[in-house]
C-alpha cells in the first residue's frame, strides 16, 4: 500500500481525516509535532532552533543559517518515518521532501470557510462580523508565508497534490473514503523503482542533516540513483564537500556521487 501524506491548513478537520483514514488502513498515524518531539524538549542549540521556527521567520533568521538546519532535521525525521512503513502523515509541505516517489498519495484538504467564520464569529452578526473574517485572511496569509519561506512552495497551489478534498463538501467520513479509494489505484502501489527513490532521498536526507553545521548552503538532492550535491565555492573546497559526502555514504554499497559547483555569494 502506498504512503499517504495529508496537508492541512488550520481548522481544516484534516487531523481527523488522517486519525479516521489510518485507523481504516491499519496505518501509524503522524505528524510534525509526533516526529519531532524529543528535538524540541529541553535545552540547548536544537531546541532553540525549533522554537525560533515555531515563532516565525524573524526569530528563525535571527540564528546562524537557522532555515537550512531547520530544514535539515524536519526532512531527515520525517523521511526516517515514511521510509519504515505504511503511514498517514498529517501536517505542513511534507510532500515537497518526497518528490520523485510515485507511491505515496499527496492530499491537500481544505477548510469550511464558512464554518471557521461562524466559530470565530461566535454569532455576531453585521458590522462586528466583519473582524474574524479578517483575522482569519491574515493567519492564512501569515500560515502561506511562512512555508514559502521556508520551502520555496505555495501551498495553495493544487497542482502540487494528487487529490484536493474541500470540507464544504464532504464529512470526513466521505473524506476517508475517498482517500482510501484512491490510494487503492495501481499507479500507487509500490514498486522497486519507488521503493529505492524513497531509501535514496532518505540516504539523501541524512547526508544533507550531516553537512548542515560544517556546509549549511550544500544542497543534497537525489538524481538518476545518484547522490547530486550543489555547493558554493572553489574547486578545493567542492572535493572536500564530495570526500565528506564519500565518509558519510560509507564503502559498504555503491552511490554515484555528483558535485555542482556554484560560484560564492558576495
Amino acid at each position: 500500500m502506498p504512503l499517504i501524506i495529508i496537508s492541512r491548513g488550520s481548522e481544516s478537520h484534516g487531523e481527523k481525516v488522517a486519525g479516521k483514514l489510518a485507523l481504516k488502513l491499519g496505518y501509524p498515524c503522524l505528524c510534525r509535532e509526533s516526529l519531532l518531539k524529543e528535538s524540541v524538549r529541553g535545552a540547548g542549540p536544537l531546541a532553540d532552533l525549533f522554537r525560533a521556527a515555531a515563532e516565525g521567520r524573524l526569530a528563525l533568521d535571527r540564528m546562524d543559517n537557522g532555515r537550512e538546519k531547520y530544514l535539515a532535521h524536519v526532512r531527515k525525521a520525517l523521511l526516517d518515518s515514511l521510509g519504515k512503513d505504511n503511514a498517514v502523515y498529517h501536517g505542513f509541505a511534507a510532500h515537497t521532501f518526497v518528490q520523485g516517489v510515485s507511491h505515496v498519495v499527496k492530499v491537500r484538504i481544505n477548510p469550511d470557510r464558512e464554518q471557521r467564520l461562524a466559530g470565530d464569529r461566535g454569532g455576531l452578526k453585521g458590522p462586528g462580523a466583519e473582524q474574524p473574517l479578517k483575522r482569519l485572511r491574515r493567519r492564512q496569509a501569515s500560515q502561506l508565508n511562512g512555508y514559502s519561506y521556508l520551502h520555496g512552495i505555495d501551498l495553495a497551489d493544487p497542482g502540487q497534490y494528487d487529490l484536493v478534498i474541500s470540507m464544504r463538501t464532504m464529512t470526513v467520513d466521505e473524506a476517508v473514503e475517498v482517500i482510501a479509494r484512491t490510494a487503492q489505484r495501481a499507479c500507487f502501489q509500490p514498486t522497486e523503482k519507488s521503493g529505492d527513490k524513497l531509501q535514496m532521498l532518505c540516504l539523501a536526507a541524512r547526508v544533507q542533516l550531516l553537512l548542515a553545521e560544517e556546509s549549511p548552503f550544500v544542497k543534497v538532492e537525489v538524481e538518476d540513483g545518484d547522490i547530486t550535491v550543489s555547493t558554493e565555492g572553489y574547486w578545493k573546497e567542492a572535493m572536500k564537500v564530495m570526500n565528506r559526502v564519500e565518509q558519510i555514504v560509507g564503502q559498504d554499497r555503491y552511490v554515484g556521487i555528483k558535485v555542482i559547483l556554484k560560484t560564492p555569494r558576495n
